[in-house]
């Protein structure tokens, strides 16, 4: 058995060479399913990310190749640094892109990333979307680029309570429908949503949206205390008259709480 201690070594040497790396490259460029995507990356949180950008939620991607097409208004909800929001836009130059991130250095390096490929048809948008429009905070869990786990209306559940969010926005957050009822934003044809807990709240405000003939897909990631509690969240979207085309391979497990990502169509469509 190896030592603790000599494991502790390699795993801070590991750490200090993908640093090094990392500062002396800056722009990663991946290449993903014959897509070439430049990201910059500076943080560990952001190279475990474009590591696994092909590996860690291949449905996503699948879903987006057998659904997204030249026309179509996509809406990535929680987009972090904007992998899938990228991919979606360079494979479908004609798409239209809504990549929203309320997490300050997520968003600004969202941005940073749409710029680093060239992209016009991408529009990042800095706010939360909710079950209602209102003013509120959100709670920035942490503050490494590419982090995950932030909260609209109060600290993720996802964090333990001692620990405090190192920053709290004041954000104005909107629903789905008030962006395409009032603000004319067009309706989207693909919505994917993972916030990491807000999902359903997020559905809640999209009534109009879920009921247009426009929207044909979902992907979104679900949460529970356990299988049962998932089945009755992916229920209330199935009502709505989609079905489950597929559910992702992986469940993720923290803080007593299963998620899963789902991907629903309208009715009867493949």
């Amino acid at each position: 058995m190896t030592p603790e201690f000599v494991r502790a070594i390699y795993r801070r040497s590991r750490r200090a060479a993908r640093s090094v790396r990392r500062a002396l490259r800056g722009v990663t460029t991946c290449r993903v399913r014959g897509a070439t995507v430049r990201i910059a990356v500076g943080s560990e949180q952001e190279q475990w990310r474009v590591e696994t950008y092909a590996s860690k939620e291949p449905e996503t991607l699948d879903w987006l190749d057998a659904h997204l097409r030249d026309g179509d208004t996509l809406f990535d909800v929680g987009a972090n640094i904007g992998l899938y929001a990228l991919y979606a836009a360079i494979t479908r130059p004609g798409s239209l892109v809504y990549a929203f991130e309320p997490a300050f250095m997520n968003y600004a390096r969202l941005c940073e990333n749409i710029a680093l490929n060239d992209l016009t048809n991408v529009i990042p948008c800095n706010f939360p979307l909710a079950g209602r429009d209102a003013f509120g905070l959100f709670h920035v869990g942490d503050l490494e680029r590419g982090s995950a786990l932030h909260a609209f209306g109060r600290p993720s559940e996802y964090r333990a309570a001692s620990a405090p969010a190192p920053v709290i926005q004041g954000s104005l957050a909107v629903t789905l429908d008030t962006l395409v009822t009032r603000h004319g934003v067009p309706t989207p044809a693909l919505v994917k949503l993972d916030v990491d807990g807000l999902e359903e709240e997020i559905l809640a405000g999209a009534a109009v949206v879920l009921r247009s003939a426009t929207l044909r897909s979902l992907l979104v990631e679900l949460s529970g205390k356990d299988d049962a509690a998932l089945a009755v969240a992916a229920d209330r979207i199935v009502a709505l008259g989609y079905r489950i085309a597929r559910t992702s391979h992986w469940t993720s497990e923290l803080s007593d709480i299963r998620s899963r990502n789902y991907v629903f169509v309208r009715g009867g469509s493949a």
